[in-house]
């Protein structure tokens, strides 16, 4: 398995449409193969950000994705609607799943 995680911190206040944006990301996301997509709220050193994960089989499937999503024009829309609620992104780590 392959997971992808973006790790960003939305602007406060606006926690309600950050899950309404994940939910729309997460179709997305599962209509090129991601087997699961989760949004969490971090805590610890990253208290304050959110985690956006898309799962994949293998990484194959995720770099399949990753070229179809980024020329989806749908997900062009809800990523300018998140760039306009305001956030700031901190990091992006792709992870291979070893057991």
């Amino acid at each position: 398995m392959v997971t992808s995680t973006w790790i960003y911190t939305p602007k406060p206040g606006t926690i309600n449409k950050q899950i309404e944006l994940a939910e729309k990301f997460a179709e997305i996301w599962k209509k090129y193969g991601a087997k699961e997509v989760n949004l969490y709220a971090l805590s610890g050193a990253q208290m304050g950000n959110l985690a956006f994960t898309a799962r994949f089989e293998n990484a194959a499937a995720w770099g399949s994705a990753w070229d179809a999503v980024n020329q989806d024009e749908d997900f062009s829309e809800i990523y300018k609607s998140l760039e306009e609620l305001g956030f700031n992104w901190v990091s992006h780590i792709t992870a291979r799943q070893l057991m």
